[in-house]
């Protein structure tokens, strides 16, 4: 049996699921979003880097462009997320929260050579979200936005964790 052509894709699946989830909690209980999200990052990255081992078992291993996607997409939010701060800083927060979700969605473009297509849907799809609450800011509820962003993050580290896509 060949080496699946992901093989990170399910320990990617299982970080969205819980950053996906602190983020719907946060949506739903916006007064604690930053605490539930900052949490939920920090419980993905544990519970993710615990997992891999078991959950990439079998699968092979991820080839060097495949590392080197992962690393550029991680150094492109480390740069961006500030720069975009930074540009926003004269916003209200809602438009710098909505910079924040479009800029994650955009470092997702390049992690889809590491973890398939399901997570180049997903970055456009995020990026559609947050572009739409930036366009039209007076349209969109921010929690909606947010809620959003979970729901999607949510599906897509779903159909990645099962193997479906």
């Amino acid at each position: 049996m060949p080496d699946h052509p992901y093989p990170l894709a399910r320990a990617a699946g299982l970080f969205l699921l819980v950053v996906g989830s602190a983020l719907v909690a946060g949506a739903l209980h916006w007064r604690w979003r930053v605490g539930l999200l900052a949490g939920g990052a920090a419980i993905a990255t544990l519970v993710t880097a615990v997992a891999t081992p078991a959950l990439v078992s079998g699968l092979g291993r991820p080839s060097h462009l495949q590392l080197i996607a992962l690393c550029a997409a991680v150094l492109l939010q480390a740069v961006l997320l500030p720069l975009s701060l930074y540009a926003t800083r004269r916003r209200d927060w809602s438009a710098r929260w909505l910079t924040v979700l479009f800029v994650v969605g955009l470092h997702f473009l390049p992690m889809a050579v590491a973890f398939g297509p399901v997570v180049l849907v997903l970055g456009l799809a995020i990026m559609l979200n947050a572009g739409i609450g930036l366009w039209k800011p007076s349209a969109i509820d921010l929690r909606h936005s947010w809620m959003a962003d979970g729901l999607l993050k949510l599906a897509a580290g779903i159909v990645m964790v099962l193997g479906v896509a």
